[in-house]
């Protein structure tokens, strides 16, 4: 359910406040007037004019509660009572005053009065403003016998009916260009989204761009093809990139279900992590973003990979390496920025992943270290062994 725009409320709920008091100064005037000045005292007049500072009154009350459907009743008062009270003072100088024309300027201010969810309200209020103004002139051009009676009322029906598909059409071309740039804006920002996280000190902000900041205990994995050299000999490379494509989109469609931030491609490696802000507002499972998580994203991609193999025939596989440790993260550079990682950890991660058996997952010591102490029976590991420059790894194991 989309929320009322809380600004726009506010906007028409204090437009109509101002006029009502106006309305109320200019009924006060207007008394003062008829009593003291014409001498007029006649109990019709004095009704009329009761009757409608009361109902501009209750206007005013009503924009001053803050219960639900106080701003909409207030302003229907409003419309309601402006519009008969025009009326009847129309005809109630028995000449042509011209006051009617009042009427027009309630048809055309009419939308500005009403928000845009309020449709029904404000196609009724343009609908009887217009009619009424057809009405008084119908009654003061044949009570008083105007020569060209018929032509004037025939010039009042068309200008009000000109006058509402004009203004409906210039409301619907309005309405349909708000709606376009509402959805270019979201959109705009769906993008934004996707590709800068919350910034580490203001949680409505983006990550600012040039900003760097150390973060602990962060997960990296990175997936690799391996045998993806001959691959490229057997497909052209618009047949390889379709390929990718359809690995990648799986890939991502478990990371948004795990709540695994991807952080970026490079040709057939593919890299994410844990720990770090993310752009994505929720994950499917419900897990927290944790080393097991990752861990269990890494099977998942093991898992999906084998059943895009053979669908495809591709003959390769994919080797997998998760290393946990302190990264720097930010956005550097001003040129299409992106968030990214850097750091010791980031190069463990990478080195475990070449170091790996393919089809298998190599984590460091301190990944295993958080694996064993979270007591998760799903998990177990090979012996240690050393990669590169004595980095202890261990295969990671999933219990059947």
């Amino acid at each position: 359910m989309k929320k009322p725009n809380l600004k726009t409320s506010m906007t028409t709920t204090l437009l109509v406040r101002n006029l009502s008091f106006a309305v109320i100064a200019g009924l006060a005037l207007y008394t003062s007037a008829v009593v003291l000045i014409l001498k007029d005292y006649s109990t019709p007049v004095l009704v009329l004019i009761a009757m409608h500072g009361i109902l501009f009154a209750s206007c005013v009350a009503l924009t001053y509660r803050r219960r639900p459907g106080s701003s909409e009743r207030a302003r229907f008062f409003f419309v309601s009572s402006s519009m008969t009270l025009i009326t009847l003072l129309s005809l109630m100088w028995e000449k042509d005053t011209g006051l009617q024309q009042l009427l027009l300027f309630g048809m055309i201010t009419s939308g500005f009065i009403f928000p845009r969810k309020e449709k029904r309200q404000r196609r009724f209020a343009e609908t009887t403003f217009g009619l009424l103004y057809v009405v008084v002139e119908a009654v003061i051009v044949f009570s008083q016998s105007h020569s060209f009676a018929s032509l004037r009322l025939a010039n009042a029906v068309i200008l009000v009916t000109g006058g509402l598909m004009v203004l409906r059409w210039i409301r619907g071309k309005l309405e349909t260009q708000s709606q376009t740039l509402a959805l270019s804006e979201k959109q705009n920002k769906a993008l934004l989204n996707s590709m800068l996280p919350l910034g580490p000190k203001n949680s409505t902000e983006h990550w600012p761009l040039g900003m760097t900041d150390k973060l602990h205990n962060v997960s990296v994995l990175f997936a690799d093809l391996q045998g993806y050299t001959k691959l490229s000999e057997r497909y052209d490379d618009v047949h390889i990139v379709s390929i990718l494509d359809d690995l990648y989109s799986l890939f991502d469609s478990l990371a948004i279900r795990y709540g695994i931030e991807k952080l970026k491609t490079n040709g057939d490696e593919y890299m994410a992590a844990v720990g770090i802000p993310s752009t994505l507002a929720r994950n499917e499972v419900g897990n927290a973003h944790t080393v097991e998580t990752l861990c269990s994203f890494a099977q998942d991609m093991l898992q999906s990979f084998r059943t895009l193999s053979e669908a495809r025939e591709l003959g390769c596989n994919i080797r997998i390496g998760i290393a946990t440790g302190s990264v720097i993260g930010g956005i550097i550079g001003t040129h299409k920025p992106y968030f990214d990682i850097w750091g010791k950890t980031v190069n463990r991660a990478a080195l475990l992943e070449q170091a790996s058996i393919p089809g298998t997952i190599t984590v460091c010591a301190r990944t295993r270290g958080h694996l064993t102490d979270s007591q998760n029976t799903q998990f177990d590991f090979s012996d240690r062994f050393v990669v590169g420059d004595n980095l202890v790894a261990h295969t990671l194991i999933f219990k059947s």
